[in-house]
């Protein structure tokens, strides 16, 4: 499973922060990776990652819930982000550090997913949680491919 969810996400590698999906269970829960390693393009300010990156890389983690297609040959749908809530910071990661994301489903009503997602370090000490609404919108093209 690791390589094969990546390409669900609609984001290109430079614009991607999961980098490796450690755990995947069809539309319950995903745990992901993002590698800070040493010159990470991703760190531009003084060795830390800002926090918007590491929520980024939560509601990736969370879209791929809902990213997988239904066949192998179907391209996968499209969610965009209608609503976050209970979002709670607790530090900015480092240089060096692997930052592992986790998505869980928590309730889904028709087209609209809310995941509850979090952040750890690799020891698992919490640096960041929260919940994000997904819509699932239609089939991407696959000019959009």
């Amino acid at each position: 499973m690791n390589g094969t969810a990546l390409p669900w996400l609609p984001h290109g590698p430079e614009f991607r922060f999961v980098d490796e999906v450690l755990e995947y269970s069809s539309g319950k829960s995903v745990v992901g990776c993002l590698d800070l390693g040493a010159n990470s393009p991703r760190l531009p300010y003084a060795g830390t990652l800002p926090a918007f990156y590491l929520l980024e890389s939560m509601i990736q983690t969370c879209g791929l819930l809902c990213a997988e297609p239904e066949t192998d040959s179907d391209v996968p749908p499209l969610a965009v982000v209608v609503a976050l809530d209970k979002v709670r910071w607790i530090r900015a990661p480092v240089e060096r550090e692997k930052i592992i994301t986790r998505g869980s489903l928590k309730h889904r009503i028709g087209l609209f997913l809310l995941c509850q997602c979090s952040a750890h370090s690799e020891d698992g000490t919490l640096l960041a949680s929260g919940e994000v609404t997904l819509r699932i919108g239609h089939d991407r093209s696959p000019e959009q491919e």
